[in-house]
């Protein structure tokens, strides 16, 4: 019989971007570090178990999900608001007011993170919602720009809040649809686009492989087809060499590195 090679859930520019955004996050944290993240899981080992409920529910998963991710919580500001303002408009030009959470650095260089207080309904999507303001947290004191430039920083952080741990939350950001939702700043004209839910896949199965957790682990906490697309791409990446590329590529030097490093100011 023939044998064929499993194929790439993802087109070789949209492939390449996922491998050097990794080689990118390995390369500016200590390996210590990332050999302590967790995957973390919606349960009682990763989770407090509460029965709170409103803006008191909204800070206990908030310090729960600092600490999974490592992330001291003396300089973020958290804040519960009815609605959050948005500015931006999707590419048929219709304006989204409003969003799930904004991130933003203050004058004292702390960070203040605005949640809609409304996702305390859903806490595994708040739990994602906040994943991803952390890593727009560690994201921004690396002095390494991410692959791509800056306009890929959300996109970036997507998959930092994988790298982060969270990977199996991404899953419930996405409706009906599961392409890369792409919008533009309607002040600055700027696109900006996030993960798909193929894209967020393929990075959790990356993150799997790197920490060498067993992929059954996730299969009770994610949908049947999320966890397909995981075993697809994690099939894929056991056939090719592309784990080692992020694992030689994070080992190149940044020659422009400058300024302060999150992880290191962590460590001293």
């Amino acid at each position: 019989m023939f044998g064929f090679k499993p194929r790439c859930p993802l087109d070789l520019a949209t492939e390449q971007f996922h491998i050097d955004c990794w080689a990118w996050l390995l390369r500016n944290t200590p390996h210590r570090r990332f050999e302590q993240t967790p995957l973390v899981m919606p349960d009682t080992d990763h989770f407090t178990s509460t029965s709170a409920t409103g803006a008191e529910l909204g800070r206990i998963i908030f310090k729960d999900t600092c600490r999974l991710a490592q992330v001291e919580t003396h300089r973020l500001h958290l804040i519960a608001e009815a609605t959050v303002k948005s500015n931006l408009v999707d590419l048929m030009g219709y304006a989204h007011d409003t969003t799930c959470a904004t991130f933003g650095i203050e004058n004292d260089h702390s960070a203040e993170i605005r949640y809609n207080a409304g996702l305390t309904d859903n806490p595994q999507k708040l739990i994602a919602v906040f994943a991803h303001e952390l890593g727009h947290f560690v994201n921004g004191a690396i002095p390494e720009p991410p692959p791509g430039g800056r306009r890929n920083t959300e996109a970036a952080t997507d998959l930092t809040a994988t790298f982060l741990g969270f990977g199996v939350f991404h899953q419930h950001m996405f409706g009906a649809t599961y392409g890369r939702p792409a919008f533009k700043d309607s002040r600055t004209g700027q696109r900006i686009e996030y993960l798909s839910l193929y894209e967020c896949a393929f990075d959790l199965a990356i993150f799997i492989l790197l920490r060498g957790f067993e992929l059954t682990a996730i299969k009770p906490f994610t949908s049947s087809f999320y966890y397909a697309e995981v075993q697809r791409a994690a099939r894929y990446l056991q056939s090719s060499n592309r784990v080692q590329d992020i694992q030689r590529l994070a080992r190149k030097p940044y020659s422009a590195r400058t300024g302060r490093n999150f992880w290191a100011d962590r460590d001293r």
